[in-house]
């Protein structure tokens, strides 16, 4: 009964999922993109002894790091957004007797969802936009380079391991608000 109730209103909170769901596919896909250069398995920026690939990737790897609080934080206030947009909608629940427990693992597994699914659709987008970086980049040292996409793994692992934690981190944050 309540699994039914949660999928009828989250149909009508679904405009303010749009919002999440694209912020985090836009955040993550910058991310993906951006660590896709320090690849291990990115042998398109192959070093020919003109520049610094080491340098290189030192200086995008702390540009991530720095990337990486700033997404933390936009994670926190979006579910935050998220929280105090369904507050009427969980006292309602609240009042109907449902426990405080069972609305903040709905909303925590609805969250997870919502993010997991942004974050993988950012990293197909941040595999298409590292090909693009990467042709920018080897055009400043190669003029005749050309587009061509790679696949990296670590790079896949890393993006998601990251996005899961936080989203971890910031669900248990939520729960301990609800409950």
């Amino acid at each position: 009964m309540y699994a039914k109730l949660f999928r009828s209103n989250l149909r009508k909170a679904l405009r303010d999922y749009m919002i999440y769901f694209f912020t985090l596919v836009i955040s993550s896909t910058l991310f993906f993109a951006f660590l896709s250069l320090t690849s291990q398995y990115n042998d398109i920026l192959g070093g020919d002894g003109n520049y610094s690939l080491t340098l290189f990737q030192d200086t995008i790897r702390d540009a991530v790091l720095v990337i990486s609080i700033i997404f933390i934080a936009l994670i926190r206030y979006i579910n935050n957004y998220m929280l105090k947009q369904r507050s009427r909608e969980f006292s309602v629940y609240l009042i109907l007797g449902m426990e405080q427990r069972t609305v903040a693992k709905h909303f925590f597994e609805e969250t997870f969802a919502f993010g997991i699914a942004a974050v993988v659709g950012g990293c197909i987008l941040g595999t298409l936009l590292s090909g693009i970086m990467t042709t920018f980049v080897m055009r400043t040292i190669d003029p005749a380079a050309v587009f061509r996409l790679g696949f990296y793994p670590d790079t896949m692992l890393v993006t998601l391991l990251f996005f899961g934690v936080s989203f971890l981190l910031v669900g248990v944050w939520n729960v301990r608000r609800i409950y």
